[in-house]
Formats: C-alpha cells, structure tokens, sequence
C-alpha cells in the first residue's frame, strides 16, 4: 500500500469524527506473553551453569543434529533467541490493539462490511460516485466478493449511534484519489444495512 494512497484504516484513523483507542485487553495479552518468556529468560540466565552441564551430559548421546547442537548451544542459542521472541507477542498486541470510536458519543466503530473485487480502480471510482448517492436502488446489492483482488470496500458502523462510514481502496492507485469515507447517518442507516447488512463479524 502506498503512503499516498491513504487505506480505509488511515482514512477512519484521519477522520474529525473518529478517534483510536488501544484496546486494554489485548495490550495486556501481548505483554503479558512477552513477559512470561522474558521470565523464562531470565530463569536460564540465572541457571545457565547448570542448564550447560545437563546439556553437556547427553551430547555422547545425541544422535540427530538437532540433539547435537542443542546440547552444545542450546543454552547459548536460548539467550540470545528468547529476548526477540519475547518482542513478537509485544508488538502483534501493539499492532493489533487499535479500537475506532466516535468522538462525540464514545461508541464504537466495527467493521460489519469487508469484500475484496477485481476490479480496475476506474471500477473503483464509479463505485464510489455510487456510494455518495446513498441511495440503496443507485448502489444495488453488494456481493460476497473474491479472496483477493484490487480493490477492497468496507463498512464500519456504530448501531448505537445509527451511523455507517464506508470506504473504498484500490491496490494500484499510487497517489490519493480523494475517495473519501461516505458517512451513512439517519435515515440514511437504513440504506447501508439494507447493502451493506453486517455480514463479516466485527473487529
């Protein structure tokens, strides 16, 4: 994805309505694992000398490489290993901790709407012209859409505050297109239900 091509979630991320809240939850998970095997680090460090002479004790017995370097370096191979290891689940909780909520009421944003097309970003600017219309006979039913393609449509929506953004990005665009999120608000949440519906799940 290009930086000058903004993605949905850049888009929902730059919107005066919308603001990112990282989810506690999952924060605390991904530290909390990268805790724990900083824990067990930390263990190996303290009982490396003894860890060393058990190892060293099978290595007349080792007969695959993997026995044979494990007992020769497997201590070795641990302190070094563990504290990146223990960095993974720390960064997959930062990257995947972020919420959209609205500014003004607080509620939040969940992504009821998600299809890949294979369509030509030509296709992809048509689409968004019928998508402003807000009009459900303009813009038709939406299909399931395809494992991949060129350009992504999605819809996040708070049910709480009867209100949709629906947002559409093409793959091959380099530079931005001013697609911007069309806002389905009002009596206008009937029409993004009544395309869109909530056939994805929610993240």
């Amino acid at each position: 994805m290009s930086s000058k091509n903004p993605d949905i979630a850049t888009r929902l991320r730059r919107h005066p309505e919308i603001e990112v809240r990282r989810s506690p939850a999952v924060l605390a998970i991904g530290f909390g694992i990268g805790a724990l095997i900083l824990l067990a680090w930390l263990l190996l460090l303290i009982n490396s000398r003894e860890v060393s002479a058990d190892f060293a004790e099978h290595q007349d017995t080792a007969a695959t490489l993997n026995q044979r370097v494990g007992s020769r370096f497997g201590v070795l191979i641990g302190l070094f290993a563990l504290p990146v290891i223990a960095v993974l689940p720390m960064f997959l909780g930062w990257q995947f901790s972020p919420r959209f909520f609205r500014k003004q009421t607080g509620s939040r944003l969940r992504r009821g709407y998600r299809a890949f097309f294979p369509g030509t970003s030509q296709q992809g600017a048509e689409f968004q012209n019928l998508v402003r219309t807000r009009d459900a006979a303009v813009i038709g039913s939406m299909n399931e859409g395809a494992e991949k393609g060129n350009l992504i449509v999605e819809g996040w929506s708070s049910h709480q505050d009867r209100v949709a953004y629906v947002g559409t990005y093409a793959f091959d665009l380099r530079e931005d297109p001013q697609w911007e999120l069309v806002t389905f608000q009002g009596a206008d949440f009937e029409t993004y239900q009544t395309v869109f519906g909530d056939r994805v799940g929610v993240k």
